[in-house]
């Protein structure tokens, strides 16, 4: 879905952690993240219906009225334009998410580890 904002809407999600891989990059978002204390308090269970569930609600949100509209339109997509608010909160919702992640993997090789 193209995006007033330039790009699409795949382009802006995978992008809203940054564009950097490298590992001093990552290291530093790592330490922005850490620094802000929040959204570490993640369940770490292994329920994965659970994690499907986090992830139901994020792609709910996802959905803004402008996406739905511009796709119930016949044709080809229209670029649409996405406020502020749903940026903001769009990027949020990926540092949780790549907390979660984080946190739960490393439970998980804990626990691995420590039933060795």
């Amino acid at each position: 879905m193209p995006l007033r904002q330039g790009g699409n809407l795949h382009r802006l999600w995978d992008n809203l952690l940054g564009r950097r891989h490298r590992l001093p990059d990552v290291l530093r978002e790592y330490a922005d993240l850490e620094a802000t204390g929040q959204g570490w308090d993640v369940e770490t269970s292994t329920d994965v219906a659970q994690w499907v569930g986090e992830s139901r609600q994020l792609a709910e949100f996802a959905c803004h009225p402008a996406i739905l509209r511009a796709v119930r339109q016949p044709g080809d997509l229209p670029a649409i334009d996405l406020p502020q608010e749903y940026l903001q909160t769009a990027g949020e919702s990926a540092r949780r998410r790549v907390i979660a992640a984080g946190v739960r993997l490393a439970a998980l090789l804990n626990a691995a580890h420590s039933s060795d």
